[in-house]
């Protein structure tokens, strides 16, 4: 069943990405996906195997379900919320869209717990919210940083 949601999840999100209004060219939106998804892949096993702060569910179904969070949920969570970040000129709206990002990114980290994806050992999910924060911030300026090198290839 777990893995039924995991899977819905990502095609909601992957459809509300498709339909959403861009101003993020296509190489630089499959950089930050893939710069996402790295980030999370690493950060997840220096927590897990290394730090051993988080442990996975060792049932076959939930690891499933959670490699689909891990590299389809969170990535595209990224890069919709990155698209809305683009297209908002207020830094009001701009911090109440992060808030509401953060927030997201909180209930499915919750409802990941709930489910026994993932079980804290030593780590706190304010924690994770903090480490999403990061992530979200390093892609912004790796997206300012993009777009500086395609606005110099133009001249």
């Amino acid at each position: 069943m777990i893995i039924f949601f995991a899977t819905l999840m990502t095609l909601i999100l992957a459809s509300i990405f498709t339909f959403q209004s861009k101003k993020i060219s296509l190489v630089n939106q499959l950089n930050l996906f893939l710069l996402s998804s790295m980030l999370l892949i690493n950060s997840m096993t220096i927590l897990s195997l290394n730090m051993h702060l988080i442990e996975y569910t060792h049932q076959k179904e939930g690891f499933f379900a959670f490699i689909l969070y891990r590299d389809g949920v969170f990535p595209l969570l990224f890069l919709i919320f990155l698209n809305a970040y683009k297209q908002i000129k207020k830094n009001k709206v701009k911090t109440l869209l992060v808030l509401g990002m953060l927030a997201s990114f909180f209930v499915i980290e919750f409802t990941a717990i709930r489910a026994k994806l993932l079980v804290y050992i030593h780590w706190h999910l304010i924690f994770s919210v903090l480490l999403y924060l990061s992530f979200f911030v390093i892609l912004v300026y790796v997206l300012k940083f993009l777009e500086h090198k395609e606005s110099e290839e133009e001249l």
